[in-house]
């Protein structure tokens, strides 16, 4: 099952996700009534039994406005949480969580250890890397959150950064990269939405019950004594009630949830090629002794986020979210037994259970990764300012969406390495992160340069000219395959920024580009995937566009990202438009037809297509990108602000991953 089978799976379980919150609903409702009716009941049985035929239209009345209060409880509070997650998107789960933001230039060696990992593995997968937030919390665990690839978060608990090592701290991103790619993510994210209504029953059973009585101490007891047995009796029906609609809610978070997480773990495998990573983090995580518990309050309607349970109990099979750690394990590795001579939960300090070992209480040093293949020569560009273009691949790298291999980690890893201290250290503070940017955009032809720096005199420091110079002078002798990545390594600082601020890098941005009197297509590709990622799309109401036409420009753009001969690109739009799969009529666009806003617009229309339409477009646009057989940086450039403004992850492409040459 590749990335779009698994995007299109996440959108269809999104149907029995509704059909089990509507049989959750009803089942809140049913015992809401029967509640509230058998309070009347028991409070007034005399009149009930002395008039039946009063109390039964009593009762229909009372039946009906339960239910439209109790439907205003759950889609109310439903509708204000879904509110909240799309208005701060992922953020917003891990800041529930008490979570704090790691800082991209922290000088802490184990959330440092963190970050490393974080960025090799964003880079690698072809994202922009996420927020890292860290959970005051023992237990180890972790989570991812978001409503897409480049929106996401990642939370790792601080009892993960003191027990893991970095081979293992790395399995658990890699298991929640998985996630993300999977579509698991999004599909949370509508849980969450739909359940906090469910859960909320419970939250205001506990709220009415500590306010009418049962909050203990003497004012408590006097009020109970005062008067109200009807109180008393309300407040423990609310507890009751809440009781079963959390235990409907656990029920449809495990339906949803418990089989992905032996797929995030297999991911994990396949991604570092390395099965005692993540299997070593979920030994860890059975011996310790807070396993992967949290204890912030909202850790039970976030439950299916998590790497393993962060619930201290689970009623029955039914109500867990995540499959029993030794089966997962044993998924991992055949092998394993848990000895039978050890205590069924480790103690804080022993030995664990489940690896035998002792958990450590420090940050593990880092470890290095060892791999078969050289450093050297991976990375396509071969050394600083050759145009080394690789041979390419029919399928390549559409096979490997949403996918990590061991040989673009290796590759993310060392394309870091190549950065000085200050280059990188730049990309991870909002002001200098600017700087960065724009030094991508300078050209290297003097009188275009004189006019880009005039323009930047007002906007930058004298330091921060400074800086951009010197930015400027360390890109252009790496080449230009670092672009791209230090985009990805900007992004956390960039998003940190106020919108306005956002809006002015991104319109700064566009006058350098156009600096020179042109909109050359690489520095359209620097913008839009900018653009895509500091401001949400405003696509669809404010033009009409055909699907057919947005193709039309977006292929015939890629048709020339690579060449200035008329003929030749030609050619690779009609390679192109051959493997479309609905064999939609397009038009072929000279460069001169071509402009920003409608390639902006096509860009945002296709984001909204359904996954099938996603995966065959973008097989004729790598058709096209590599129809002469060679992949320029101008190419790689434009096809990625392609699919990065598609929501799709393209791998960082290498030169040892596209061996082969493409045939026609």
């Amino acid at each position: 099952m590749n990335f779009f089978e698994h995007q299109d799976q996440a959108k269809k379980k999104t149907k029995l996700l509704i059909l089990l919150f509507v049989g959750a609903v009803l089942g809140v409702l049913v015992a809401v009534n029967l509640c509230v009716l058998g309070i009347i009941w028991f409070s007034e049985a005399q009149q009930l039994l002395s008039e039946p035929l009063g109390a039964s239209r009593i009762s229909y009345q009372i039946v009906f406005w339960v239910s439209l209060v109790t439907l205003g409880i759950i889609f109310g509070m439903s509708g204000v949480k879904w509110w909240q997650i799309s208005s701060h998107g992922g953020e917003s789960v891990a800041e529930s969580l008490g979570g704090r933001i790691v800082d991209p230039a922290t000088k802490d060696p184990a959330e440092r250890m963190l970050m490393n990992v974080v960025e090799e593995m964003s880079i690698a997968s072809g994202i922009a890397v996420p927020f890292v937030y860290i959970l005051n919390e023992p237990g180890i665990n972790a989570f991812a959150a978001g409503f897409s690839p480049n929106s996401a978060v990642i939370g790792v608990t601080k009892g993960s950064l003191e027990t893991l090592t970095r081979d293992e701290l790395q399995g658990v991103v890699a298991h929640e990269f998985s996630h993300i790619f999977n579509g698991d993510m999004l599909l949370n994210m509508r849980l969450l939405g739909a359940l906090h209504g469910i859960f909320s029953i419970s939250l205001l059973g506990h709220i009415l019950l500590r306010g009418m009585g049962f909050s203990g101490g003497r004012r408590g007891a006097g009020r109970v004594g005062k008067g109200g047995g009807q109180i008393a009796l309300l407040g423990l029906a609310l507890i009751v009630i809440g009781s079963l609609g959390v235990a409907l809610g656990r029920v449809i978070q495990g339906a949803v949830s418990r089989q992905r997480e032996y797929l995030a773990d297999a991911s994990a495998v396949q991604f570092t090629r390395n099965p005692d990573g993540i299997a070593g983090a979920l030994k860890k995580i059975g011996g310790w002794s807070e396993q992967g518990k949290i204890d912030d309050p909202h850790a039970q309607e976030l439950s299916h986020f998590f790497l393993a349970s962060p619930l201290y109990s689970s009623w029955t099979r039914a109500t867990r979210t995540h499959p029993p750690l030794e089966n997962r394990i044993r998924a991992i590795d055949p092998s394993f037994r848990v000895p039978k001579s050890e205590p069924k939960r480790a103690a804080t300090g022993s030995s664990s259970k489940l690896t035998g070992q002792q958990p450590s209480s420090t940050a593990p040093a880092p470890a290095t990764t060892s791999s078969p293949t050289s450093g050297a020569n991976i990375l396509g560009g071969g050394l600083p300012g050759m145009q080394n273009f690789p041979v390419l691949s029919q399928n390549e790298p559409l096979s490997q969406i949403g996918s990590i291999s061991s040989l673009t980690l290796l590759a993310a890893s060392n394309l870091m390495s190549r950065f000085s201290v200050q280059l990188k250290e730049s990309t991870s503070h909002p002001e200098s992160a600017k700087v960065v940017v724009y030094s991508l955009f300078l050209n290297p032809e003097p009188s275009a340069l004189e006019r880009q720096l005039d323009l930047l005199g007002s906007e930058l420091t004298s330091l921060q000219n400074r800086d951009l110079r010197s930015h400027f002078a360390e890109i252009s002798n790496l080449g230009s395959d670092v672009r791209l990545p230090l985009i990805d390594l900007c992004m956390p600082s960039l998003r940190s920024l106020s919108d306005p601020e956002k809006s002015r890098v991104i319109e700064v941005s566009g006058q350098l580009a156009k600096a020179d009197q042109k909109l050359h297509l690489f520095e359209f590709a620097l913008l839009k995937i900018l653009s895509s990622q500091l401001i949400a799309s405003t696509a669809q109401k404010e033009f009409k566009l055909k699907a057919s036409e947005a193709m039309s420009l977006v292929l015939s753009a890629l048709a020339h990202s690579g060449t200035d001969n008329l003929g030749e690109s030609k050619k690779a739009f009609s390679d192109a438009q051959h493997l479309l799969l609905n064999g939609s009529k397009l038009f072929y666009h000279s460069p001169e037809d071509l402009n920003l806003r409608d390639l902006n617009r096509a860009l945002d229309l296709l984001r909204q297509s359904p996954e099938k339409e996603k995966e065959s477009f973008l097989q004729a646009a790598w058709a096209c990108v590599c129809s002469n057989g060679k992949l320029k940086p101008t190419e790689k450039e434009m096809f990625r602000a392609v699919t990065e403004s598609m929501d799709v992850p393209i791998p960082l492409m290498t030169n040892n991953s596209v061996p082969e040459k493409m045939t026609a």
